[in-house]
Formats: structure tokens, C-alpha cells, sequence
């Protein structure tokens, strides 16, 4: 994700962090489980890519290519 903060796009930071957020939310079991067990199989992991409106996870192979936003939420 390009630095919106740093031009000041402040609609588009807040509406960003907000669909992280709730992609977070919607598959915080899956975090859960990871935190617990180191999942095994691929579908226990928390997906890269998203749909834009429900945050679906899409499973489809995408390349090399990662569009994910995951890593874009500063750890404490």
C-alpha cells in the first residue's frame, strides 16, 4: 500500500484500515487457531486476498504477485 498518509489521503487511509479491520474480525478464528496450533493445511491459514465487499477469502492462485494488506497493520 502506497504511504496515503504521507499525501494526506486521509478518506482513503480510513476506509483501508477500516476493511483490514474487519477482515481481521470476520476471520479472527482463524488467528485464534494459529495462535494456538500451527495449522497444517492450507485452508487454516488466514488468506491473502480478500473480496473488496464481503472479505471473502479467494483461494484461486494469483502468481508471485502479493496484493495483501495483512502485513500493513504495525505490530505492537
Amino acid at each position: 500500500m502506497p504511504r496515503l498518509e504521507v499525501i494526506g489521503d486521509w478518506d482513503t487511509v480510513e476506509k483501508t484500515y477500516d476493511a483490514i479491520l474487519k477482515i481481521f474480525l470476520k476471520h479472527e478464528y482463524k488467528i485464534d487457531y494459529a495462535i494456538a496450533k500451527k495449522p497444517e493445511h492450507k485452508y487454516e491459514y488466514i488468506h491473502a486476498r480478500f473480496h473488496p465487499e464481503t472479505f471473502d477469502e479467494f483461494w484461486d492462485e494469483w502468481g508471485n504477485k502479493q496484493n495483501d494488506e495483512i502485513g500493513a497493520i504495525p505490530s505492537a
